[in-house]
């Protein structure tokens, strides 16, 4: 492959590093065999730049990835390290991607860093991913296609092409206009990092599902707040928000896959600073998919026109920055990358994660902006500032302003207690009152008789399992408890809604069956000796089901895309073995059911319910292949829907 570097190629130059603290062992070996991996798979760590008289050109090689060996002698030794990675320029001759290793016996750091030609924020969480899975897996990455601007672009025409000439005509021009000048940069970036406990992290989310807002949307209008606060009349006129142009926006550009970024969708700041919180966020909310959605179809556009125009050197670039300090007296924009809720968990991994940052340096441009992303629980922020856009104290103010006006605008009334999680006493109690109701008089009223010794072996073990299963998510994952309790929410998808009546109509009439088969009519009752099985299959299920949600935060009642939880691959526990265990538990629970009970026509609906659980499972999998970030990825770890080896 030989292709030349594209205009915007030129303009991100700059660097990402991705820090990563690692409990447990890890050698340089099986770091250099991770690293050769992950470049397999991805054709842009494998191009290395060559410089030609009309410019700058991909080409293959085999170059391996540079990987440093450092002794860790102290906890904050890794900040030195990550300042060489971020301020030094990737070498031409050498792949668009290195990776230090501060090695102790105990606890190592890792640091990945890689260019902003061929990665942004979204696409260096996928590299530490699969490099961290391939520290501990042997089997091979499947490779990707590359995929370049051009293929963004794809077939797309301007409306009136003569105008977007001249228009790109105009612009070489002035751009010929400005001097080459021999400038150093003056972007001297600093960051701030902070970060919120587990209970403001949850009661924020529990408050924006309340107020029927993303997360998102609440802070993007709390930063925009305490812009106002601090700066006044200076503030931002705009916050970019970062969009990832991946889940099945492009058909070149699939999950799993490495590039330079997408677009950004702009808030107008400044806006109603008096205004109810929660009626702007809504406001806010209500008009990002349509912003998102322009944004996407913009894209090609504005691709198809940078690619127009003639790359702009270093010293232009330095000058312009100059100029524009100097006559420009406020902020223009200030962006906002959020990357969601990030797994890196693994059980099967010989470490454990513990710490992970992310920062960003512009050789040209001045950074200016917030990272933010959830790890372990606890919402990050990372401001990277310029001190030609705003001073440390200035920062300092922003992070205090902000954090107010988050902590102001949620209501924590459990807030660093228990119950923020917990459903309320006298709900729980009516719901278990009502279940073991609704359980007996169907069960037994069916069969006509209280001395039923299978129905109460089955009472005891279903609505025994149950509670069982409560009482250990209350304690190792209380908030999916929570979630749970609503079947469906406004964004469920349309097919899981059908099948949420069907299967809700066949689990009511499930004991009322098998009281009529087994006992009142005796259709097809089984022998006595099935109901062993039958024990031995329901511990199976019921183990299995709760192991299910105590590793899955986004173990919800019905299909859709969590957007409003910050929704990301979950692939441990189960999840290693086959990508939707909850449905095998729940297809096995319904056959024990009938064991136990001994009614063949309960076994035959039993198979009914086993159909339409394939068939949810199929339309799901589509679903998340199609729309969740890295589902596409994990469907090469874990190949198998519901039978392992099968299907």
């Amino acid at each position: 492959m030989k292709r030349k570097l594209s205009t915007i190629e030129h303009i991100l130059d700059g660097n990402v590093t991705c820090f990563v603290r690692l409990e447990g062992s890890v050698t340089a070996g099986q770091l250099r065999s991770a690293l050769a991996r992950v470049q397999r798979k991805h054709p842009a760590l494998r191009a290395i730049i060559r410089e030609e008289r009309d410019g700058l050109y991909y080409e293959d090689s085999e170059a391996e990835i540079p990987l440093g060996i450092v002794p860790r002698t102290a906890e904050d030794d890794y900040r030195r390290e990550c300042q060489i990675e971020l301020t030094t320029p990737f070498a031409y001759d050498k792949p668009q991607l290195r990776a230090v290793l501060l090695y102790a016996e105990r606890e190592s750091d890792l640091l990945l860093t890689t260019s902003h030609r061929i990665c942004d924020g979204a696409s260096i969480l996928i590299i530490v991913r699969e490099v961290l899975h391939s520290l501990h897996a042997d089997e091979e990455l499947i490779p990707c296609e590359p995929v370049t601007v051009q293929d963004i672009i794809g077939d797309y025409q301007p409306p009136q092409p003569w105008k977007r000439k001249v228009a790109a005509r105009l612009l070489n021009g002035v751009l010929r206009l400005i001097p080459n000048l021999n400038l150093a940069p003056e972007n001297y970036e600093y960051y701030l990092e902070w970060k919120t406990d587990h209970a403001l992290s949850d009661a924020l989310r529990r408050r924006c599902r309340e107020e029927g807002v993303s997360v998102h949307a609440a802070l993007l209008l709390a930063l925009d707040r305490a812009l106002f606060t601090v700066f006044g009349k200076k503030s931002p006129k705009w916050i970019d928000s970062q969009i990832d142009p991946r889940r099945g926006r492009f058909a070149a550009l699939k999950g799993g896959m490495l590039f330079l970024g997408g677009g950004s969708f702009k808030v107008r700041a400044g806006q109603a600073p008096g205004a109810d919180f929660w009626a702007r966020a809504r406001a806010i909310n209500k008009e990002m998919p349509r912003q998102i959605e322009q944004e996407i179809s913009n894209i090609p556009s504005r691709f198809h026109f940078f690619e127009m125009l003639r790359p702009i050197t270093d010293g232009q670039v330095h000058l312009v920055m100059r100029i524009l300090s100097k006559i420009n007296g406020r902020l223009s924009s200030f962006a906002l990358s959020n990357l969601g809720n990030v797994v890196l968990s693994d059980s099967d991994a010989p470490f454990r994660v513990k710490d992970l940052r992310i920062y960003v340096h512009s050789f040209k441009t001045r950074a200016l902006g917030w990272i933010t992303y959830t790890f372990n629980g606890e919402m990050r922020f990372c401001c990277v500032s310029n001190e030609k856009c705003m001073s440390p104290s200035q920062v300092d103010a922003l992070k205090r302003e902000f954090m107010t006006v988050l902590q102001g605008q949620v209501i924590t009334t459990c807030y660093g207690g228990a119950c923020m999680n917990s459903a309320p006493p006298i709900r729980t109690i009516f719901r278990a009152l009502s279940l073991f109701t609704w359980w007996l008089l169907s069960l037994f009223g069916s069969a006509g008789q209280l001395t039923w010794k299978r129905g109460w072996i089955c009472t005891v073990l279903y609505l025994g399992g149950i509670q069982t299963s409560r009482a250990v998510l209350g304690k190792l994952n209380p908030r999916l408890l929570d979630e749970r309790q609503r079947a469906t929410r406004k964004d469920t998808k349309s097919f899981d809604k059908i099948f949420l009546r069907l299967i809700l109509s066949l689990t009511i009439v499930q004991p009322i069956i098998a009281g009529l088969d087994a006992v009142r009519f005796g259709w097809a009752p089984m022998p006595f000796w099935t109901i062993y099985p039958g024990i031995i299959l329901f511990a199976i299920s019921a183990s299995l089901i709760t192991w299910v949600m105590v590793k899955n935060p986004h173990a919800e009642s019905s299909v859709r895309i969590q957007n409003d939880r910050e929704h990301a691959v979950v692939a441990s526990g189960p999840y290693r073995f086959v990508r939707h265990p909850m449905y095998v538990g729940l297809i096995l629970l319904h056959a024990s059911i009938a064991l136990i009970l001994g009614s063949m026509w309960t076994l035959g609906l039993a198979l009914l319910i086993t159909l339409l659980f394939l068939r949810r499972t199929a339309l799901e999998d589509q679903t998340l292949r199609q729309e969740l970030r890295g589902y596409e990825q994990y469907t090469t770890v874990t190949r198998y829907r519901l039978m392992p080896g099968i299907w």
